[in-house]
């Protein structure tokens, strides 16, 4: 999680607690992962990059706690967790998205090391190679059944600004939560198209240095 790090760390000079559009700007092009993981307009289309979905599970997995309860400091040396400020009710949403993305990460795990059915172990036995790049699809429905969770929180927190029970919550806390929250959403989605692509039998396998 290089990005919140750096992201949180720097704490550029503002008049006030308005987040300005480049603040903005500049938040959304930090990179998500440390790993560099490609969006999904960034993917080519038909090819299985299967540890898009390992790294971005376990991103996601250990990540959402992590920036509920890690503090760190940000703008004008305010130090505080990205969703620190988030409604017991709306964690507990996410929390209920990545109980699917755990799930999905220890179907996926566990076939690896230890294939339960008999396909699944003649596969293996047969072709290893495209045994390993394919995946399941439990996984994939598990992986979309927590992105429909993180899609709804999303909406959700772009309604609230027109509450006015938000207010409590100064504006450049709710922004930093939402984005945090959108690329949340963006890495779900990105492991969503790529479960799709290694599903296929005819997938196609990218190898890269």
């Amino acid at each position: 999680m290089g990005w919140l790090r750096d992201f949180l760390s720097s704490s550029p000079s503002f008049g006030s607690f308005e987040v300005t559009e480049t603040f903005a700007r500049q938040a959304r092009h930090a990179s998500f992962l440390e790993s560099a993981l490609p969006m999904a307009e960034h993917l080519p289309a038909g090819v299985c990059q299967r540890y898009v979905i390992t790294d971005g599970l376990h991103d996601l997995v250990y990540g959402i706690p992590e920036w509920r309860h890690y503090k760190s400091e940000w703008m004008g040396g305010r130090k505080s967790a990205p969703l620190a400020a988030m409604s017991q009710a709306d964690y507990g949403l996410l929390l209920q998205a990545r109980k699917h993305f755990i799930k999905a990460r220890e179907q996926m795990l566990l076939r690896d090391y230890h294939p339960q059915s008999a396909s699944d172990s003649l596969k293996l036995a047969k072709d290893p190679a495209t045994f390993f790049k394919t995946t399941t699809p439990s996984a994939a429905s598990e992986i979309q059944a927590g992105l429909v969770l993180v899609k709804r929180l999303v909406q959700q927190q772009k309604g609230a600004e027109f509450e006015d029970a938000i207010q409590k919550i100064d504006y450049a806390t709710r922004r930093r939560q939402l984005m945090t929250l959108e690329n949340i959403q963006e890495l779900a989605s990105t492991m969503a198209q790529m479960v799709k692509e290694c599903g296929s039998h005819n997938a196609k396998q990218l190898w890269t240095a």
